[in-house]
């Protein structure tokens, strides 16, 4: 169950994650989610890290969402920095990653998901940096 504040440093209501249903729902579309140390801990101990160091771990299960947790002034947060995404239909994948933490998501590869069906589109290939996930799904959906 997710729980608001206020932000010290912005005034602005804040929400902290405490679930991992939560955390998949906001993540894709958050720069940074501030998480409870009890979901940071969760998250740490379901697989063993893809990296970490003494205030930060990174998440992946496979190929799927690569996620930054860190520790920061006392409290959890985490980050999207890539992962795969698929159309309404499913009939079209893509991979994306962002490579600063602060930067847009780019479009790293897009496949078709039956593999019988021929090569993708060269029209959805695009050097465009999405400032969050929903925004990149918008593009692919709209462009098939």
């Amino acid at each position: 169950m997710s729980t608001k504040r206020t932000s010290a440093n912005q005034g602005l209501e804040m929400i902290m994650l405490d679930s991992i249903s939560e955390l998949v729902k906001t993540v894709k579309d958050r720069d940074e989610v501030e998480i409870s140390e009890r979901l940071y801990f969760q998250m740490l101990e379901c697989l063993p890290p893809v990296d970490m160091g003494s205030n930060y771990f990174i998440f992946q299960e496979g190929d799927g969402d690569r996620i930054l947790f860190e520790k920061k002034c006392g409290s959890h947060f985490a980050t999207m920095l890539g992962g795969v995404i698929l159309n309404r239909d499913f009939s079209i994948g893509i991979r994306f990653s962002r490579e600063h933490l602060k930067s847009g998501f780019k479009i790293v590869h897009i496949f078709r998901t039956d593999y019988d069906s021929g090569i993708v589109d060269p029209g959805l290939h695009t050097d465009k940096c999405f400032q969050c996930v929903s925004e990149m799904a918008d593009f692919i959906n709209d462009a098939i």
